[in-house]
């Protein structure tokens, strides 16, 4: 971060010199000023380490597995809810941060897996279908539409594109000098399948904060590689999926992969050596488990937030080596060991939950938006919650409820449906899942 600071100031004095003598109107250098910082973060980027670069190794070369026949996969996943930490994960500031490190939880919400897919090969079709939660359909004809669409975000069926040339399922060729994409159709194992089907599906609304997109990412990649008959473990997807989200452009971090991939409440960290993500799983009883399942409740804000324009801010803020941020990050990483240990005693870490949403607030503007803090504040009122803290970026999404003792979901529920200004609340339970990934094959 301190090397861009110098090159933006070198930058500007060298801009100030060339153009000595013009004038130059205020919006003119706060123009010059935002292209140099989209600069920055382009070539912070480019920078990233192998283990975390789509021009090392990616797609990762899988060896084919033992099975003989899979016609159809499917899987169901966990969500996260995260605890302490985030951000630290967020290249390329994880690779810059001492210790970076994230607790979370994989949770069911109300009482299922809320992400799932199913692939599978089909005959007498040609061309990737794409088929949502809610039956729309996208079809593919050729890989190179597919290639063309995995870093365009904005455009419907972006992730999907950047999942399925992720599982090497794309093949690229140079032809007559100019580079060609082909459907490698032999991973299906069948000369008669010409076509293959996705089929995905989220309970949780968009923008929730708990995980979503990498952890749907996750889910696919899975049943992808279980249908081509590729050998793989969860740090393959894991590491994997690290990628996809810098292949599509929303860059996102990792720990909401392994929140989904890895069982119950875990400590994840980056091992100093190389780089890689690592995780512990914590050991919760039966007593702390019930206490965690009763009192900690999501509550829907209603309010959808863009990860990717609050993930830019954040980036900024620390290319700028703002003192406070760094600050702000050295303090997420030691609460999140902090938490852990409390985790491992069989506490729950509120007060570092709080912290963190605290600190999430320093990170960017907007991460509370008037009408979560107005929420949070008229539930401590009412004595309906202990504390409270946003899930993942923030900027809207759910928000992560710790009920009072004497309090339960049906109170809080009720609650809301009598009072005007929340009564389009929703309200979910959540279960610690120990089994949050399931692969199914026929």
């Amino acid at each position: 971060a301190d090397i861009f600071q110098e090159f933006a100031k070198q930058f500007m004095k060298w801009i100030r010199e060339v153009l000595h003598g013009y004038e130059i109107s205020s919006s003119i250098l706060v123009r010059i000023t935002e292209l140099l910082e989209e600069f920055s973060i382009k070539i912070a980027y480019k920078q990233l380490p192998n283990v975390c670069s789509i021009h090392y190794k990616f797609p990762p070369k899988l060896k084919p597995s033992l099975v003989e026949r899979v016609n159809s996969a499917s899987v169901e996943m966990a969500c996260r809810i995260d605890m302490a930490g985030g951000w630290t994960d967020t290249p390329p500031i994880t690779y810059s941060v001492n210790n970076p490190a994230v607790l979370n939880i994989a949770v069911k919400v109300d009482h299922k897996k809320p992400i799932g897919c199913e692939v599978g090969k089909l005959i007498g079709f040609e061309g990737i279908y794409l088929i949502s939660d809610l039956g729309s359909v996208l079809k593919y004809h050729s890989a190179d539409e597919v290639v063309r669409n995995c870093s365009q975000p904005s455009k419907l069926g972006s992730l999907m594109c950047a999942i399925i040339n992720a599982s090497g399922f794309i093949n690229e060729e140079i032809e007559d000098g100019v580079k060609k994409h082909r459907f490698d159709w032999n991973l299906l194992s069948d000369s008669n399948a010409r076509g293959l089907m996705v089929r995905f599906r989220s309970d949780l609304p968009h923008g929730s904060g708990l995980g979503t997109s990498s952890i749907l990412a996750a889910a696919i990649l899975t049943a992808l590689w279980t249908l081509f008959r590729r050998d793989f473990t969860r740090d393959d997807v894991v590491k994997t999926v690290l990628k996809i989200e810098q292949h599509h452009t929303t860059g996102g971090g990792w720990q909401d992969q392994v929140g989904g991939i890895v069982e119950g409440a875990k400590m994840i960290t980056l091992d100093p050596s190389n780089q890689e993500v690592r995780w512990k799983v914590l050991p919760i009883s039966a007593e702390f488990r019930e206490e965690i399942e009763r009192r900690l409740v999501l509550v829907y804000t209603g309010k959808t937030r863009l990860a990717k324009d609050l993930l830019q801010a954040v980036i900024l803020n620390w290319l700028r080596s703002d003192s406070d941020i760094l600050d702000a990050f050295k303090r997420l990483s030691n609460d999140a060991f902090e938490a852990a240990t409390l985790m491992e005693q069989q506490t729950f870490p509120l007060k570092q939950c709080v912290n963190y949403h605290e600190l999430k607030k320093t990170f960017a503007s907007g991460s509370e938006p008037l009408f979560v803090a107005d929420l949070i504040r008229c539930l401590k009122e009412r004595n309906f919650v202990e504390e409270a803290w946003i899930a993942g970026a923030g900027g809207g999404g759910f928000l992560y409820v710790w009920l009072q003792r004497n309090v339960r979901v049906e109170d809080l529920r009720k609650f809301f449906q009598l009072c005007s200004a929340f009564n389009q609340l929703t309200v979910s339970s959540i279960e610690i899942d120990e089994n949050p990934l399931q692969i199914t094959t026929n």
